[in-house]
């Protein structure tokens, strides 16, 4: 494969892979269809943006841990903690949200501890509940399809019956990713369709320049 012949493929490919990167949350920036905790459970059973306010926290009940190794070397860590989160002074959904900002994550994990003692401990008056209150921005998603997720998040919501949280209260479709979805991702996607889109005339141009030189005869 000739030089140029290579370049375009890349160029190609690279605009093609940014298209697809921010294809999904370009469409819920397009639909701008967006549910929040007040909304019912019904409303989280395919893909929006969310945004709203947390005044409930259970968890974290699972967390998934991705490592990241080159060479064999461990070059980066995530986790991404799952909790199940609502809005009960205006609200009747009971919604897994997952993440792994730390900032996030350490505000939820206070609020899910003065939930937790507020339910065990039983020198706190039942009227006095914990005041919470986390702003989110992020979107719907699918939840993970491992099994043992599955086992975890079932475990949780058995947990939370014993404090009068009725199973039908989960929105179980759905999970919301807490990552705000900015409006860059469209530039992402409609910049790297043009990229494809100018690889690919290119990638033809030369192919078609390369087999008209391929077809010449020469006489002597």
């Amino acid at each position: 494969m000739k030089g140029k012949t290579k370049a375009f493929l890349i160029i190609f490919v690279a605009g093609l892979l940014c298209a697809i990167a921010g294809f999904q949350d370009t469409m819920l920036l397009i639909k701008g269809k967006t549910v929040d905790l007040t909304a019912p459970v019904s409303d989280f059973n395919e893909d929006a943006l969310a945004e709203g306010t947390i005044d409930f926290v259970y968890g974290p009940f699972a967390t998934l841990e991705q490592t990241q190794k080159h060479y064999g070397i461990t070059t980066s860590k995530t986790e991404t903690n799952f909790y199940i989160v609502s809005n009960i002074a205006e609200g009747e959904a009971f919604v897994v949200l997952s993440t792994a900002n730390k900032d996030m994550i350490a505000e939820l994990n206070d609020a899910a501890d003065e939930w937790y003692n507020y339910f065990t401990d039983d020198s706190v008056p039942e009227d006095q509940m914990p005041v919470v209150s986390i702003d989110f921005k992020g979107k719907l998603a699918a939840q993970p399809s491992e099994s043992d997720y599955d086992q975890y998040y079932q475990e949780a919501i058995d947990d939370l019956k014993n404090v009068g949280i009725e199973e039908y209260e989960h929105a179980t479709a759905m999970r919301i990713i807490g990552n705000e979805v900015k409006p860059l991702m469209m530039v992402l996607c409609f910049g790297g369709a043009a990229l494809a889109l100018l690889g690919l005339i290119l990638l033809i141009g030369s192919l078609v320049k390369g087999k008209k030189n391929n077809d010449q005869v020469d006489f002597y």
